[in-house]
């Protein structure tokens, strides 16, 4: 759960199938999504930090209270978006509540 106006940590290990070895993630960027609603239109995107070594296949979001704030009270899913190139996927997207 996120509340809004607080801080807000969660991480990510994203690993390769078959074998479960983390997938390496060296030249990517990652940002942490949150879509409110079952059809919401509105993305809230936040930066996230791909862990070092990048080749663990980590990343971990901190979201400030500022940013938190931002986000739209009710329930949704969330989801680390990972970019390499022109290329974009979707990892361990899960439910969640936004509360004030």
């Amino acid at each position: 759960m996120i509340q809004r106006g607080y801080s807000y940590s969660t991480s990510f290990a994203i690993e390769e199938l078959p074998g479960n070895t983390p997938m390496s993630l060296a030249g990517c960027t990652a940002t942490f999504c949150v879509r409110i609603g079952p059809e919401g239109s509105k993305i809230f995107e936040f930066p996230a930090t791909i862990s070092t070594p990048a080749t663990n296949g980590e990343a971990t979001v901190d979201l400030t209270p500022a940013q938190t704030a931002t986000i739209k009270k009710g329930s949704g899913r969330a989801w680390l978006k990972v970019v390499s190139g022109s290329s974009a996927k979707n990892y361990g997207e899960h439910d969640i509540t936004v509360s004030d």
